[in-house]
């Protein structure tokens, strides 16, 4: 068989499967009336395709998940934690990517010149052959051409950094006009190589998309707090130890000697029946992860 030939088995394969799984898995009406929450939901909820070669018929695809979310229900952030005999091994923190993206993004106004720029562009001839990377890559050259300057575009894929966001991302945030926009791809797969959604643009704060590797740790006891800012280490923002003595703590868990004084038996880590993460300082209360 010649590679055409399997090339175009291989399609009709894929085509099916997709058929199949938009089956298993139907798009859900979405009736948020905010407008921002409901594009955002839109988006997690598109559908980027199967394909019989990537490995979502076993472990499935984000659009798929998506569609049986409640997203305005789910918690801001979560911990997934591994542990032996009470001893925490492993904790992680995962940030909501819809609340943080709600807490970031704004949808441009309808006669934004921006947005009407970027939607002649998608539609332009010129436009029609390139990848979505590509057409975001060429869309400053596009707003030279219509004397409207656009500067500092700069694409982001999450994956390739350290990050908190329980979801891929890939964005192209730039100022257009002296004001910042994101052109948002969300990744809705399940092999980070492909499966993202057409980018959507957006208003945002200056600069906000980038603190995608920021999530603070608080206890609920004794109000201890850490924050890291790169999803690894894990610096004292406040920690109340006997009223006077403010400790470091990386829950990683190696601490920097210049930082301060190390205790430990105050670092180490442990759950209780319910798996909830005991504060180290107080022992009393426990720890809740939140976006920074």
């Amino acid at each position: 068989m010649n590679e055409s030939f399997i090339r175009s088995l291989c399609e009709f394969a894929s085509e099916m499967e997709g058929i199949k799984r938009e089956a298993m898995f139907p798009m859900p009406e979405i009736k948020n009336k905010d407008p921002l929450r409901k594009k955002l939901q839109e988006m997690f909820c598109e559908s980027t395709g199967a394909h019989v070669l990537d490995s979502g018929s076993a472990y499935g695809r984000g659009w798929e998940r998506a569609r049986k979310r409640k997203f305005d229900d789910e918690p801001e952030a979560k911990f997934e934690v591994r542990s032996e005999n009470g001893d925490v091994k492993e904790l992680l923190v995962y940030v909501n990517t819809y609340h943080w993206l709600v807490a970031r993004l704004e949808l441009p106004d309808d006669d934004d010149p921006i947005k009407k720029l970027w939607e002649e562009w998608i539609a332009h001839e010129d436009s029609e052959d390139m990848s979505w990377p590509e057409t975001m890559r060429k869309f400053p050259e596009f707003c030279e051409s219509r004397d409207v300057d656009v500067q500092d575009l700069w694409i982001t894929l999450t994956y390739n950094h350290e990050s908190c966001l329980d979801n891929g991302l890939q964005f192209a945030d730039f100022y257009g006009d002296g004001e910042s926009y994101v052109l948002l791809q969300i990744h809705n797969g399940c092999d980070i190589r492909g499966g993202y959604t057409a980018p959507a643009l957006f208003r945002c704060y200056d600069e906000s998309m980038l603190n995608y590797a920021n999530a603070s740790i608080s206890c609920d006891h004794c109000g201890s707090n850490w924050y890291t800012n790169d999803d690894w280490h894990w610096y004292e923002d406040w920690v109340k130890e006997d009223d006077t003595t403010q400790l470091d703590l990386e829950l990683n868990p190696v601490v920097d000697p210049n930082q301060g004084k190390r205790l430990e038996e105050r670092t180490d880590l442990r759950v209780d029946e319910n798996e909830n993460v005991i504060c180290p300082i107080c022992r009393r209360g426990k720890l809740n992860p939140h976006p920074y």
